[in-house]
């Protein structure tokens, strides 16, 4: 039972071999993460033979949406998902276009398990191939009581070249360090120098 995820991370993805996972530039943390929830979406088909019964019967992955919510984004994070831009001079901060291009990218975090007979054990999470759009925002005023907004992200996820894999999850393991290290096997993050 999971009840704990943290620690996610995002990088662009530079190359995207025919017959091996993308390539990422350094990752970087995307924000405190406060949930994360994907919805997986099928394309099928159906099709009725003898006795007007089925026949046949089809089912592929199309895409997923992950839906992210941390509890903040910061103006470089955000430049770098959404291809928005980072001003400078006198009107500093960050600018959204119609004509932004968000990159592909790739996604991960970890969760916390509770097993049976109470064993904790950590489990990490990749989106290889996935691109952001902006979700909608509500500003509030304080009012009688404060009520706190997180920063929203939905990531398309598809299918990456290698065995057309959308979703890869780790076995369990027994450390945080585990699971850190079975994501930066596969996207290292960002030298901090």
């Amino acid at each position: 039972m999971e009840y704990g995820a943290k620690n996610i991370r995002v990088g662009k993805i530079t190359a995207e071999p025919a017959a091996a996972m993308p390539t990422y530039d350094g990752a970087i943390l995307l924000g405190e993460l406060n949930q994360l929830a994907d919805n997986p979406s099928y394309v099928e088909a159906k099709a009725a033979g003898d006795n007007n019964a089925l026949a046949r019967y089809i089912k592929a992955f199309s895409q997923a949406t992950v839906d992210v919510t941390v509890l903040d984004l910061s103006n470089e994070v955000a430049s770098m998902v959404l291809g928005a831009t980072i001003e400078s001079g006198s009107q500093k901060g960050l600018s959204f276009s119609g004509n932004d291009m968000p990159p592909y990218v790739g996604l991960g975090f970890f969760t916390q398990n509770l097993m049976a007979g109470n064993q904790v054990k950590y489990q990490a999470i990749f989106y290889p191939r996935c691109k952001a759009s902006m979700q909608g925002k509500t500003y509030d005023t304080k009012g009688e009581s404060i009520a706190l907004s997180n920063s929203k992200l939905q990531f398309t996820a598809s299918v990456c070249n290698k065995d057309a894999k959308w979703k890869m999850e780790s076995e369990y393991l027994d450390t945080e360090a585990e699971a850190e290290a079975w994501l930066e096997a596969i996207m290292p993050m960002a030298s901090s120098t």
